[in-house]
C-alpha cells in the first residue's frame, strides 16, 4: 500500500483548484447533481416478473 500511495505525485501549486463532480454514469462526470441519475446507478436491476402487473397496475379514471 506504501508503494501505492508514493506512486502518486504530490500537489504541485500552480496546479487547478479542485471542483466538486458528480457521476451521472460510466466515466459520466457533472457539476451539477441528478436525482435520476443517482437512482439509476444505485437501483439494482432486475427482469420484469409475469406477476409484477398485480402490483404496480396502472390506476384507472373514472
Amino acid at each position: 500500500m506504501i508503494v501505492r500511495i508514493n506512486d502518486v505525485p504530490a500537489p504541485v501549486e500552480d496546479a487547478d483548484s479542485d471542483q466538486l463532480l458528480w457521476r451521472h454514469g460510466e466515466d459520466d462526470y457533472k457539476t451539477w447533481f441528478s436525482s435520476s441519475s443517482t437512482w439509476d446507478q444505485v437501483q439494482v436491476k432486475h427482469h420484469t416478473v409475469a406477476w409484477s402487473i398485480l402490483c404496480f397496475a396502472k390506476e384507472q379514471s373514472h
